[in-house]
């Protein structure tokens, strides 16, 4: 299981996504926090999967601000719009 994951102050210069947290729906990542990071040249949507407690908190990915966001429940795959993954609405959402 992975629990209690803190990434903070992090610069990432170029990625496939800012983050892609999958697990199994019987052992779910709990506990996540992203705080404070830059994601530039990420090339994909990030994706949350089976994640409990994922806080998303002062964040840019691709010179676009991410809402602050704190995901209490289980999710499978957030889905806020079809076919877009709940992170990657998020961060378009600040452009809206």
């Amino acid at each position: 299981m992975v629990r209690d994951v803190e990434v903070v102050n992090l610069t990432c210069k170029k990625s496939q996504t800012a983050w892609t947290l999958r697990a199994f729906p019987k052992a779910p990542v709990r506990d996540v926090r992203i705080e404070s990071c830059t994601f530039d040249n990420a090339a994909k949507a990030s994706v949350a999967e089976n994640v409990e407690r994922l806080v998303v908190e002062g964040v840019t990915v691709n010179a676009k601000r991410v809402l602050t966001f704190c995901g209490t429940e289980r999710s499978r795959r957030y889905r806020s719009k079809p076919s877009r993954s709940f992170s990657y609405w998020l961060v378009t959402a600040s452009q809206e």
